[in-house]
């Protein structure tokens, strides 16, 4: 068995017990989204280039190898690169070694000396690491072979306004690269073999596991959701009620020991939830839905309904609304102070007052 592919090492480097587990595939309305943009991509190579200058990348001056699509697969021992062929999962069919580690690279531009590797993501930026903690563009960096090298993120999920995360590497940040995959490789080598003797590998919950296809499998979800529901509310509310005579703060601070945790356990079982629905008992389920909703162009909608039902039903069905940070957008600032003056002589100012209980710095609160 080979080692994780690299769009899967950021998972192993978080938890490497999760390479170990069984694992359930499941395809989401987004990574299908992702896998489409992907294809167009590759087949629109101009477009592709207008993406990455838009993003604010700049082909390698004098590049003369350009590879879409690459698959490639490092090992992690020796550190030696192999080129696979091209296409998404080329590398399926490929012999790979125990110690090797196969990926796709979606952009490849080199020269002798330097190189530019770019990734494109579809989908939310928070999700993705920066471009110098990702192990995703560590693998890239190193299968460049050049000791010279910037890797990118180019986010697409916006054509009109693509824009890049990168990091630029030397040859002692491949070095160190290098060591870090081989001891990622280690790491998932000890957690298969704890596994296959029977024992429970190396895991660590987290943001990461909403995503981990062994979730369902996963020792230490189920001990998380064992924990919750042998949990008694009973002992948690005197714990807390003991603290507060004369030590508010601190009671706070233990109710919120408490609640984040299963805040984010709440998360973690809706996360389950979106491969495997869960009985709720009554008659319901937990379980992913999606949903549409329709949008009118208003200019349009306006047009069509003054036609057919004419300019008073048209007007009666337009829903308007003028704020105040709309105004800042559209207007010069000069005009915009010229305009609230005039909105506060015509009496359409209004001031409402909202309470709300909320920590604040106490230097910033006057007596």
């Amino acid at each position: 068995m080979s080692l994780p592919s690299a769009s899967s090492l950021q998972l192993a480097a978080l938890c490497p017990g999760s390479q170990a587990l069984p694992r359930v595939g499941h395809v989401s309305a987004a990574a299908t989204k992702g896998t489409e943009k992907h294809e167009e991509l590759e087949r629109d190579t101009e477009k592709a280039d207008a993406l990455l200058s838009e993003a604010g990348l700049t082909p390698i001056p004098g590049a003369e190898q350009i590879r879409r699509e690459a698959a490639y697969a490092y090992d992690a021992d020796t550190g030696a690169t192999r080129f696979l062929g091209y296409g998404r999962g080329a590398y399926a069919t490929a012999n790979l070694g125990a110690r090797e580690i196969p990926g796709t690279l979606d952009y490849l531009e080199r020269t002798e000396t330097d190189a530019q590797v770019v990734d494109y993501k579809n989908g939310r930026a928070e999700f993705v690491p920066v471009a110098a903690d990702s192990y995703q563009l560590g693998f890239a960096a190193l299968v460049a072979e050049r000791p010279r090298v910037r890797v990118a993120f180019v986010f697409t999920a916006d054509e009109t306004r693509p824009w890049a995360r990168w990091a630029d590497y030397d040859e002692f940040d491949l070095a160190d690269w290098r060591s870090k995959m081989r001891r990622l490789a280690d790491k998932v080598e000890a957690a298969r073999a704890a596994v296959a003797a029977g024992a429970q590998p190396e895991l660590n919950t987290g943001d990461h596991c909403r995503w981990c296809p062994a979730r369902n499998n996963c020792p230490a979800q189920v001990s998380l959701i064992r924990a919750a529901v042998n949990m008694d509310i009973d002992v948690l509310k005197a714990n807390v009620e003991a603290l507060m005579p004369g030590e508010a703060g601190v009671a706070l601070a233990k109710v919120n020991a408490y609640l984040k945790p299963l805040l984010a356990l709440r998360d973690l079982i809706y996360g389950y939830a979106g491969t495997t629905p869960i009985p709720l008992g009554n008659g319901k389920e937990l379980r992913e839905v999606v949903t549409s909703r329709r949008e009118l162009d208003g200019a349009i909608a306006e047009t069509v309904l003054t036609e057919i039902s004419g300019p008073e039903v048209a007007r009666a069905c337009i829903e308007r609304s003028i704020t105040q940070a709309a105004m800042k957008r559209v207007l010069p600032a000069a005009e915009f102070k010229r305009a609230m003056a005039a909105l506060d002589v015509a009496g359409a100012i209004s001031v409402k007052e909202y309470r709300s209980v909320r920590e604040v710095d106490a230097k910033d609160v006057s007596a």
